[in-house]
């Protein structure tokens, strides 16, 4: 069982992570399982998988498959291609592209208040729109 504090601090810091989070608490087990699921390529797939297994979120099963280490603690939102989730006082916000997965982080406070313009402003509505804020 991993704790709370551990899965949070790694989503957070790798916010990448989190759609291949969602993907295995949804159910794929197998690599290339998780690629259909998110529409990216095996290759980008078995890098966020392998990732997971070695910070610990996930773990190898005796069949081949892959799975959570425990039950889904962090709660995350899809939306499209956009993947969301609230850790602590900020959210995490990440884009699955077809060879790549981007993300970024936008503080609560600007998710709720949103600034007018400029990156921040932007940010700040498409973690709104993610969350079904909007």
């Amino acid at each position: 069982m991993v704790e709370r504090s551990r899965v949070r601090g790694v989503l957070l810091r790798y916010g990448w992570l989190l759609p291949f989070y969602w993907a295995l608490s949804q159910g794929a087990s197998s690599v290339s399982g998780v690629a259909r699921l998110l529409g990216v390529s095996r290759r980008v797939a078995s890098s966020g998988v392998y990732y997971l297994v070695r910070l610990g979120l996930a773990s190898k099963g005796g069949d081949g498959g892959f799975r959570l280490a425990g039950e889904p603690i962090v709660e995350v939102r899809r939306k499209g291609r956009l993947f969301a989730a609230v850790i602590g006082d900020a959210v995490v916000v990440a884009k699955v592209r077809g060879r790549s997965v981007k993300s970024y982080t936008v503080p609560l406070r600007d998710v709720e208040n949103p600034p007018p313009g400029g990156r921040r402003g932007y940010r700040a509505r498409v973690a709104r729109y993610a969350l079904g804020l909007e």
